[in-house]
C-alpha cells in the first residue's frame, strides 16, 4: 500500500516511527480501529504510555494517509476515543504502571535497608524480601475497589502450587474483557440489557438483533482468540449436523428442492400413508420438473431413494408438517398469544426424538442455585418456557418473548439477557457437579480442558423469528454467546421450506442437548478417578479468569 504524507512534520514523525515497523500496522491489518492501534503500539518500544500523545499519533497518521479508508477512520475517531473499550484500555495501563512503580520503589528501599544492615546474613535478606513482596501484594489489593481490581486480582491461581508463577502471560489476552466487565458493572441498569455485565461476550455479527448495538467480542479479544473460539463453536455445530440420520437429511433436502409449495398436500399424504405418502408425492412432483432443472430432479430422486419410511427422525419431520398445517388452518398463522404459538407450533417442532423438555413457566434449578449463591439468601429460579434436560441435568433453555414483540422492545432485550443468564447458570452448575465428584477446586488441567467441550444450547423467539445460540466458556468466569442459526416461523400454507429448515435446526439443537448430557456423564466418571487414585492428586490446574462476585440489581428498567 502506497503511503503519502502531506506535511514535512508528518513526514518526520512517520519516518521516525517507520524505523520500528510502525507503518506495518496500517499495511497488514484489515481493521484500523483506535483500540487495535493502541494494542499494537503497546507492543512497540516507542509506546509513550501517554493517552494524548498516542491518540495524536493515530490521528496524525490517518491524516497523512491519502485514501478513503483513513478518512472513514478519522470520522469515527472522535467517538471511539471516548468509548468504553478505549477508556478501559487506558485505565488498565495507568493502574499497571502505578502498581509497578509501587512495587519497584518498595523493593528498592527494602533491598537498600537489607544491604546496609544485614549484609552478611543471607537468611535474613531472603526472609525480609519475601515478607515485602507479600506486603506489597496485599497493599495493592486493599487499595483497589471491588470494581477496579488489578489484573492479578482477576486471575484464579491454583492454591495448591507453592511455586511462584506469573499467570499474566497466559491471561493477558483477556485483560481488556476483564476491564470492560468491571467498568460496565458500575451501571446497574446494564445488568438487565447487556450480557457483558454478567461476563458474557457477544460473538454475533454486527447489527444483529436483539440489541444490535451491543459491543461485540472482537472489541475485547485478540483476533487469534476470536478465531479459536469461533472454530470450536462452528466445529460443534458441524459435528452435530453430521449426526442427523440419512433419512431425515434426505427428506429435508427433497422438501427444499421440490416444487411443492402446499403444506396441506403434504399433511394430507402424511396423515393417510405416513412418510411413504410424502415420498410418493415428492416423486410425482419431481417427474413433472422441466428439463432445465434436471439437476434438481436427479438430486430429489437420489434423496428419496435414501429415505427409510420407519426412521424416527423422518417420521418427526412428517409430524411437524401435520402440526404446522393444523396451526395455520386454526389460526391462519396470526396469533397474539405466546402460549398458543408455543403449544401449536414451537412445542411440536421442539419435541425431537429422544429430546426431553418441560414446557410452561417451569423454574430453573440451576438459575435458583446461581441466584442464591450471588445473594446469600434463598431465591427462585427464572420461569422458563422450555427447559431441556439430559442425563438428569439441565442442558438447555428456550424462551418466547411473544409474537407481538419486536427486536427493539424492552421485553425482547431483557429476555435475551435472562435466557443467557440461565444458560450460564446451567454451565456453572455442571462445573460445580464435576468439582464435587473430583474433590478438586479448581479442577485439574485435564478436566478443565474437557469442560471446554460442553457448550450450552438455547433459543430465543422474538415476534415470529427464532434464533438458536451456543454459550461457551472462554476462561473461568468469562463466557461467550454465538447465534448459529436463525429462521422465520411458518405462517402460510406455502411455507414448506420454512418448516423443513425449522425441523433441521431443532434436530441439530436436540443433538446439542444430548451432547451436553453425554459429555457431562463422561466427565463425572473421569472426575471420580481423581478422588480414588492418589497418584493423580498432584496434577496441577491452569490459571483462569476470575471476575468479581455478581450482585443482581433488584430494580428492572421501566418498560
Amino acid at each position: 500500500m502506497a503511503i503519502s504524507l502531506s506535511t514535512s512534520a508528518s513526514m518526520k514523525m512517520t519516518s521516525q516511527i517507520s524505523q520500528e515497523g510502525f507503518l506495518d500496522f496500517f499495511e497488514n491489518n484489515s481493521t484500523w480501529s483506535l483500540l487495535k492501534f493502541l494494542h499494537y503500539r503497546m507492543g512497540t518500544k516507542s509506546f509513550t504510555y501517554e493517552k494524548d500523545k498516542e491518540h495524536m499519533l493515530y490521528r496524525s497518521t490517518l491524516i497523512s494517509l491519502s485514501n478513503e479508508r483513513a478518512r472513514t477512520c478519522l470520522l469515527a475517531f472522535e467517538k471511539e476515543k471516548t468509548s468504553q473499550s478505549v477508556e478501559s484500555f487506558w485505565n488498565g495501563i495507568e493502574k499497571n504502571r502505578l502498581n509497578d512503580n509501587i512495587e519497584k520503589r518498595s523493593l528498592e528501599y527494602i533491598n537498600e535497608t537489607i544491604d546496609d544492615s544485614v549484609k552478611d546474613s543471607k537468611t535474613a535478606r531472603n526472609y525480609l524480601s519475601n515478607e515485602l513482596e507479600s506486603f506489597v501484594t496485599n497493599s495493592k489489593k486493599r487499595d483497589c475497589s471491588p470494581m477496579e481490581n488489578s489484573r492479578d486480582s482477576n486471575i484464579h491461581t491454583p492454591v495448591h502450587n507453592n511455586k511462584k508463577t506469573r499467570t499474566e502471560t497466559s491471561l493477558d489476552k483477556y485483560i481488556n474483557a476483564i476491564n470492560a466487565v468491571n467498568s460496565i458493572q458500575n451501571n446497574t441498569e446494564s445488568a438487565h440489557t447487556d450480557p457483558l455485565w454478567w461476563g458474557v461476550l457477544d460473538f454475533r455479527e454486527e447489527n444483529v438483533s436483539p440489541s444490535p448495538s451491543l459491543p461485540r467480542a472482537k472489541n475485547f479479544l485478540p483476533d487469534d482468540e476470536i478465531d479459536r473460539l469461533m472454530n470450536m463453536m462452528k466445529s460443534t455445530i458441524r459435528e452435530e449436523s453430521e449426526k442427523l440420520s440419512k433419512s431425515a437429511k434426505s427428506l429435508i433436502e427433497a422438501l427444499l428442492l421440490s416444487e411443492i409449495v402446499s403444506l396441506q398436500l403434504l399433511a394430507k399424504e402424511c396423515g393417510a400413508r405416513g412418510i411413504a405418502g410424502v415420498c410418493d408425492l415428492l416423486q410425482r412432483s419431481s417427474d413433472k420438473i422441466q428439463d432445465v432443472v434436471d439437476v434438481d430432479k436427479n438430486i430429489i430422486q437420489d434423496c428419496l431413494a435414501n429415505i427409510d419410511f420407519d426412521d424416527e427422525t423422518a417420521i418427526y419431520v412428517g409430524r411437524c408438517i401435520q402440526n404446522t398445517y393444523e396451526w395455520i388452518q386454526c389460526f391462519h398463522g396470526q396469533c397474539n398469544s405466546e402460549r398458543t404459538v408455543d403449544m401449536y407450533l414451537v412445542g411440536p417442532c421442539a419435541k425431537t426424538p429422544k429430546t426431553i423438555f418441560i414446557y410452561g413457566e417451569n423454574h430453573s434449578d440451576a438459575d435458583r442455585e446461581d441466584k442464591t449463591d450471588r445473594s446469600g439468601t434463598s431465591r427462585v429460579g427464572k420461569p422458563c418456557d422450555f427447559l431441556y434436560w439430559s442425563s438428569s441435568r439441565e442442558a438447555g433453555i428456550g424462551e418466547n418473548s411473544g409474537p407481538t414483540h419486536k427486536d427493539n422492545h424492552d421485553k425482547a432485550r431483557t429476555n435475551f439477557v435472562d435466557v443467557i443468564k440461565v444458560a450460564r447458570a446451567q454451565r456453572i452448575e455442571l462445573e460445580y457437579q464435576i468439582i464435587e465428584q473430583s474433590g478438586r477446586s479448581p479442577l485439574p488441567e485435564s478436566l478443565q480442558k474437557a469442560m471446554t467441550s460442553i457448550l450450552i444450547p438455547f433459543f430465543h423467539i422474538v415476534g415470529m423469528r427464532i434464533r438458536f445460540y451456543l454459550l461457551i466458556q472462554i476462561s473461568g468466569d468469562q463466557y461467550g454467546v454465538w447465534d448459529w442459526a436463525s429462521e422465520y416461523l411458518p405462517t402460510k400454507d406455502t411455507d414448506v421450506g420454512e418448516v423443513a429448515l425449522l425441523c433441521k435446526r431443532f434436530l441439530v439443537y436436540g443433538n446439542l442437548v444430548e451432547r451436553v448430557g453425554r459429555a457431562s456423564s463422561i466427565l463425572a466418571k473421569r472426575a471420580k478417578i481423581f478422588k480414588e487414585e492418589i497418584s493423580r492428586s498432584d496434577e496441577t490446574s491452569q490459571p483462569t479468569v476470575g471476575l468479581d462476585k455478581f450482585r443482581t440489581p433488584v430494580k428492572k428498567p421501566a418498560k
